[in-house]
């Protein structure tokens, strides 16, 4: 693999050689410091711009120009990083090697289209794609409770966000607030306003020239810190709320404090994985197999919010000697086996390794990279390598469980 990093005016570029597909794969990200707004506004962005454009009117004409092409493929998507929100915007199309020459300069210009020529005409959407995405987000969020999981969680990044960009959501009263024209210009803000990168990946991608279709993009540089620093609970915060689903839901909060580059980089997954990101993991062992408390366990750590989640699906009765079990396996990472450290070394390189088979994956993660200014994913693995089992007992001093959210199922409807 071989990367080659430019800028075509104020965009960074990064052309990622990788000889093994018959495939390109790139994306254009657009990143800004996070609002509360954003987490609903961007997500309807992402729905609008994707269902078609001034060139393709239509959703149909637009499925019509991918298969035209060769079926390419087109996909957008929203997510938070600490302090910022970034758009981005994905192609996939097949090598010209396999196809005619001028197909992948076809993906692009619609690509382009899609992006920067929205179906749009007197500052507005198309009215009737403006109402469609909104009532699908509307759907989606007043749905939230169905999906207990989902709610669960936002519900727990509401109680420990403390209103940092940990707690932002998508929210029915910011959606209905949002009109057309409004949309409109967050749309336009993304577009003049952003930091622009792009990120393409295959076969001899170093010796293809993008300059056309970025020349024209305007880019800007943002400097906020990266990182999101929850304050710490004297007090641990419990919270339980009901409803009318069968199933219950215990998530569970913990913050970091103070993690050096090297910890919150390499030794904190390490860390997770032994926790509870797994089927190998402490709390799937002790609270699924050993006490056969819940029907499913993990953890997940975001490093860029400083925080660790721990979910489990349970029954009512179950909540108190979960999340007493809950506390105790955080308690007990202070200490660690051997085995269960080699192995959870295997698990992350094997995984990072396999990582490598899927074209995309050499995209958004050079991205990331960028972002939090990490190494690429052969250099990632040997540094995994030199975490020690005394780095990860160590970290346990830095982590603390201070939240819980208690989604009780079994209330009876009224």
């Amino acid at each position: 693999m071989k990367i080659v990093k430019k800028k075509v005016g104020n965009v960074l570029v990064n052309l990622v050689d990788v000889d093994k597909f018959k495939s390109i794969c790139g994306a254009i990200f657009f990143k800004m410091p996070v609002t509360k707004e954003m987490m609903t506004t961007r997500s309807l962005i992402r729905s609008i711009l994707l269902h078609s454009c001034k060139k393709y009117p239509s959703n149909r004409l637009l499925n019509i120009n991918c298969l035209e092409n060769y079926d390419a493929y087109y996909s957008s998507n929203f997510r938070r990083d600490g302090n910022y929100a970034t758009n981005y915007f994905l192609f996939r199309t097949l090598d010209d090697r396999y196809t005619d020459k001028q197909n992948l300069n076809r993906v692009m210009d619609t690509f382009y289209e899609i992006i920067f020529n929205p179906n749009a005409s007197c500052e507005k959407f198309d009215e009737d794609e403006f109402n469609l995405a909104k009532q699908k987000l509307r759907s989606s969020i007043e749905s939230k409770k169905e999906r207990a999981q989902s709610y669960a969680m936002d519900m727990l990044y509401k109680q420990i966000g403390d209103n940092t960009p940990i707690s932002y959501v998508s929210q029915l009263d910011i959606l209905d607030k949002i009109t057309n024209e409004s949309l409109y210009k967050e749309y336009l803000n993304m577009i003049n306003n952003s930091e622009v990168s792009f990120v393409v990946a295959g076969k001899n991608v170093t010796k293809l020239n993008f300059d056309k279709f970025l020349e024209k993009i305007k880019s800007r540089t943002y400097d906020n810190n990266l990182l999101v620093k929850p304050l710490i609970n004297e007090n641990f915060n419990e919270k339980t709320e009901e409803y009318n689903g069968l199933q219950s839901v215990l998530a569970v909060g913990l913050k970091l404090k103070d993690l050096t580059e090297f910890e919150s980089t390499y030794v904190l997954p390490v860390y997770n994985n032994i926790l509870g990101a797994g089927a190998s993991s402490r709390l799937f062992n002790i609270i699924r197999e050993k006490h056969s408390l819940c029907y499913s366990c993990f953890s997940r750590a975001e490093k860029d919010d400083n925080i660790i989640e721990i979910y489990a699906g349970i029954e009512n009765e179950n909540y108190k000697k979960t999340l007493r079990l809950i506390k105790e396996v955080v308690g007990s990472m202070n200490k660690i086996e051997t085995d269960e450290f080699k192995r959870s070394i295997i698990d992350i390189t094997s995984s990072l390794k396999e990582s490598l088979d899927e074209l995309s994956n050499y995209v958004v993660p050079i991205y990331l990279n960028n972002l939090y200014n990490e190494k690429d994913i052969s250099e990632k693995i040997e540094d995994i390598k030199k975490v020690t089992k005394q780095d990860v007992e160590n970290l346990s001093k830095k982590i603390f469980i201070t939240d819980s959210f208690f989604f009780k199922g079994g209330k009876t409807s009224a």
